[in-house]
């Protein structure tokens, strides 16, 4: 066997450095990607929520089916970045039904741009009154869940 010259500090350091590099690549090349604007969103509000001191998980990279993206302060959250606060809303459902409920049953908080925040609540009370929410039948609710 031959004897490898590098002290084992170095040869950690380098791999640890070779690893550490590509999760940052593989993690920053999903931004270019066609929803890649919503990621980085994502990681914006993460970030600040995280510098407000809340307590804050990302759970979105696990790409779990009708999965939270974020936890913060035990509320599950499902970020929608999408040209329109309607289409934001509109990205929110499948076959007319609406996809993203908590562990307990209760609608996840969706996050949508702040500028596109009452077109969302409007396509969304809109969604409710046509029953396509289950367990929810008051438009207003709608600014609970927007």
């Amino acid at each position: 066997m031959e004897r490898n010259d590098k002290p084992t500090g170095e040869i950690a350091g380098s791999q640890y450095s070779n690893v550490t590099i590509s999760e940052t690549t593989a993690g920053m090349e999903k931004f270019h990607a066609r929803q890649g604007h919503g990621f980085a969103a994502e990681r914006a509000e993460h970030l600040n929520d995280y510098l407000d001191g809340k307590e804050v998980r990302i759970l979105g990279d696990d790409n779990a089916l009708d999965g939270a993206d974020r936890i913060v302060n035990g509320y599950e959250i499902q970020s929608k970045y999408c040209a329109s606060g309607q289409q934001c809303v509109a990205a929110c459902f499948k076959d007319g039904r609406f996809r993203y409920y908590s562990a307990n049953g209760k609608t996840m908080q969706i996050e949508v741009p702040a500028d596109m925040y009452d077109d969302a609540v409007q396509a969304m009370r809109t969604r409710i009154s046509n029953g396509e929410v289950e367990g929810v039948t008051n438009p207003k609710y709608a600014k609970k869940i927007i």
